[in-house]
């Protein structure tokens, strides 16, 4: 039994992904059979009607917008809002409606603000905020507020967001509080940043120092579920907490 893995008392629903339903019953049935072809495949509670909200932290060149992208590639969404700062095609190809916003030109243009942008969004739609801190101060402070509406009421409207930072700023940046304590699933990358992963964990996931440093070896990536029944999937495995 690893370090952070424990018997289910029953066989409980614990994540539910539009390929699978996953249950757990023992961590080895889990090992073998929710992770075996296809390592991207995101495990998040699709059973309610409130959205998905989950950060995506790691260091440049980690795979965090990769993972996003697999992640809508399996969710489906019909229509995708993806706010950012760079465009190397990370969410081209999609197989929906994708609308890429430069969120100050729309302003300027429509004289919106951005109260107003968010009412025109489609309900039960995902939005990516994908590296806007790097807009700067300035520019980025109209995507900082719309992340924080999303955050705070996309849940009354079935909306999803995917917020995809480097660690440092998940940690530090203005607008992070609200980003940690309304984020139900992390994505992060131990490998990449260990000592960032391990503030992460421990001051705002509870972890404690064994099952950080046993997630440090579960491969690429760890997804952590924070909310009861917190668990967590990797590569090599899937484990309650």
């Amino acid at each position: 039994m690893s370090l952070i893995t424990r018997k289910s008392k029953t066989n409980e629903k614990i994540a539910v992904s539009p390929a699978r339903d996953v249950y757990l019953d023992n961590e080895e049935d889990a090992g073998e059979s929710v992770i075996s072809g296809n390592e991207y495949m995101p495990f998040f509670d699709m059973s309610k009607k409130q959205g998905i909200r989950c950060l995506y932290s790691g260091s440049t060149g980690s795979g965090k917008s990769y993972m996003a992208r697999k992640a809508i590639e399996q969710i489906k969404p019909k229509k995708v809002y993806v706010f950012s700062s760079i465009d190397d095609g990370d969410y081209d190809n999609l197989k929906c409606d994708v609308m890429k916003v430069d969120l100050n030109a729309l302003m300027a243009r429509t004289g919106c603000n951005v109260h107003d942008i968010y009412e025109q969004m489609e309900n039960k739609c995902l939005a990516v905020f994908d590296d806007i801190l790097s807009f700067g101060t300035k520019l980025a402070k109209p995507y900082l507020e719309l992340r924080l509406i999303m955050l705070q009421k996309s849940r009354h409207r079935g909306q999803s967001v995917f917020v995809v930072e480097q660690t440092a700023q998940a940690g530090n940046a203005k607008g992070a509080r609200e980003v940690l304590l309304n984020c139900q699933y992390f994505y992060c990358f131990p490998r990449n940043n260990f000592r960032a992963f391990n503030n992460l964990a421990k001051i705002y996931l509870g972890l404690n120092d064994k099952q950080i440093e046993h997630m440090k070896g579960l491969g690429r990536f760890v997804m952590i579920n924070k909310n009861y029944p917190s668990y967590y999937v990797s590569s090599k495995e899937v484990g309650m907490i």
